[in-house]
């Protein structure tokens, strides 16, 4: 980069530049994994509605309290 150009950037900026990169930086790469994650769960769950069948183990009702 140009020396100029850094120097108004440290200018303007200050000492908030290098926080303000990192903070950048990082919800950028933030961004990139949580979009990675979704697509990779979208490939592997794909097909499915994510909806119960309404059947369980057990072939009874979880609300009803016996006795």
């Amino acid at each position: 980069m140009d020396p100029s150009v850094v120097d108004r950037l440290l200018d303007a900026f200050g000492p908030f530049l290098f926080p303000v990169a990192l903070f950048a930086a990082g919800a950028v790469g933030y961004a990139v994994l949580f979009l990675a994650a979704r697509l990779l769960d979208r490939e592997r769950t794909e097909g499915t509605t994510g909806w119960s069948t309404g059947t369980s183990d057990d072939g009874g009702d979880t609300d009803r309290r016996e006795g």
